[in-house]
């Protein structure tokens, strides 16, 4: 029964010591043609890659709009990317090239593409789950 106790009490502190590394970039090896092609991107477009998908369920557009500008204002969030920072969402979303709209915006449901600084990612994931709620989901 000791040894159970002083095990318990040991893999609690090594719990504490676990890192979680986000950016599944730096698993890629360095000379991979996937690693060479985002430093690229990131080269010419300037910025990151987004690395943290949201998906929200049974929303509507202005709800998606809402949890985008308060996903925005969270420390840590570089940049969030939805269907309305390619197209300007004036017009009937049925008007919108489909392939696009499918990618964004699909049976109620959207997807943001978020991009979170490394140095605090942290810190910034568990933010963005407090805001999304239980019901929505999150992969990064």
């Amino acid at each position: 029964m000791a040894g159970f106790a002083i095990m318990m009490v040991l893999s609690a502190w090594m719990y504490t010591k676990v890192y979680v590394d986000y950016d599944l970039l730096n698993y890629l090896p360095k000379d991979s043609p996937s690693t060479k092609s985002l430093e690229v991107m990131a080269e010419e477009f300037g910025g990151n890659v987004p690395n943290v998908r949201v998906m929200l369920r049974d929303v509507t557009q202005k709800e998606t709009k809402d949890y985008k500008r308060e996903i925005e204002e969270l420390d840590g969030v570089l940049a969030v990317t939805w269907l309305d920072s390619m197209l300007p969402l004036n017009m009937p979303i049925e008007m919108l090239p489909g392939r696009l709209v499918d990618s964004y915006y699909k049976d109620g449901n959207s997807v943001l593409m978020v991009t979170v600084d490394p140095d605090k990612q942290l810190d910034t994931i568990p933010a963005i789950y407090e805001v999304i709620g239980e019901d929505n989901m999150l992969a990064g």
